[in-house]
């Protein structure tokens, strides 16, 4: 049993061997990957779960909260699995774009001016469709003032490899900073009504700042 574990992690790069003949193995780098960033953030997930699972509960769309990493934001957690309108699960630890996406367009929107200049450069330096849209100024000045003048952001169906869905998205600030950003996913020819739009977007800014309300009371560094 022990060496079949050994065998696997060794065949996902998990595990190094050692250099000599003591049979003594390690964890590789790749083990520290997985829990980078977790201890920063489990007082958020912990705290926003019980909102995030009212929420869907009330709207019945998942909803998804990611936080920040390099150019991308990085699922945390997800009620997909709960439910019943969710046709794929959000995986913890899936990777999404700033530009194409809700989640992404809600928290690059709402940091300061420095980081959002940084992390448009590094977006620009990319070799995808993301890199494009960062070279588009006029539709970054775009997504940035109408997210901004509604207190949500908006993607109907523009991210290329979820075109029928739909999303919107709010910042989660701790103090002064924006330290995740929180999503709703709905198919897009599901929301047709001109008045549900609206109401799934008060409906989302209302857990937003529960969430935020929860993490603030706490002593999170």
């Amino acid at each position: 049993m022990g060496r079949s574990y050994i065998a696997a992690l060794h065949k996902i790069n998990f595990k190094s061997g050692s250099n000599g003949p003591t049979n003594q193995y390690r964890l590789s780098f790749r083990v520290q990957h997985l829990s980078h960033g977790f201890r920063d953030t489990v007082s958020l997930v912990n705290e926003a779960w019980p909102e995030m699972f009212a929420l869907s509960k009330e709207v019945i769309w998942p909803c998804t909260l990611t936080v920040p990493e390099a150019d991308e934001l990085v699922v945390r957690t997800s009620t997909r699995y709960h439910s019943r309108l969710s046709f794929h699960p959000g995986m913890p630890g899936s990777r999404l774009t700033m530009l194409s996406t809700a989640v992404g367009r809600a928290y690059i929107s709402n940091v300061s001016v420095a980081e959002r200049e940084t992390l448009l450069d590094m977006i620009r330096q990319r070799d995808d469709d993301q890199a494009k849209l960062a070279c588009d100024a006029h539709f970054v000045e775009k997504i940035m003032r109408e997210t901004q003048e509604r207190g949500y952001s908006v993607n109907l169906g523009e991210w290329n490899t979820e075109s029928k869905f739909g999303g919107l998205g709010v910042a989660i600030r701790l103090r002064d900073d924006v330290v995740a950003s929180l999503n709703l996913v709905f198919l897009v020819r599901a929301v047709t009504d001109a008045g549900t739009l609206p109401k799934l977007a008060q409906s989302l800014q209302l857990t937003g700042r529960r969430i935020e309300q929860r993490i603030n009371s706490l002593s999170i560094p």
